[in-house]
C-alpha cells in the first residue's frame, strides 16, 4: 500500500502515519510543499513517488516469482497493473 500526503496538510499527514503504523507493508511518502491535493499541487513529485513505488513493487514481484520457480513452487497467478 502506498500512502501519500502533502506536508502542509497536517490532519492527513497524521492520519496517514497512523494507517502506515497499522499496516505491515505500507509505504508512506510525505511530499514537501504540498497540501491536501498533492497530485494537483506537486504533480511531478506525485508522479515520481508513484512510479518509484510501482517500479519497486514490480522488482519485488519478479524476485518473488524467480525465487518460487527456483524452489519448485507453483506460481499463484498474480497480475500487475501498470
Amino acid at each position: 500500500v502506498l500512502l501519500i500526503a502533502g506536508e502542509l496538510d497536517g490532519k492527513f499527514v497524521e492520519i496517514n502515519r497512523e494507517m502506515a503504523a497499522a499496516m505491515s507493508h505500507a509505504t508512506l511518502r510525505i511530499v514537501p510543499g504540498a497540501g491536501h491535493a498533492v497530485h494537483l499541487e506537486r504533480p511531478d513529485a506525485f508522479n515520481l513517488v508513484v512510479s518509484d513505488f510501482l517500479s519497486a513493487s514490480l522488482r519485488d514481484s519478479r524476485d518473488d516469482h524467480a525465487g518460487a520457480k527456483q524452489n519448485g513452487e507453483k506460481e499463484r497467478g498474480h497480475r500487475h497493473l501498470l
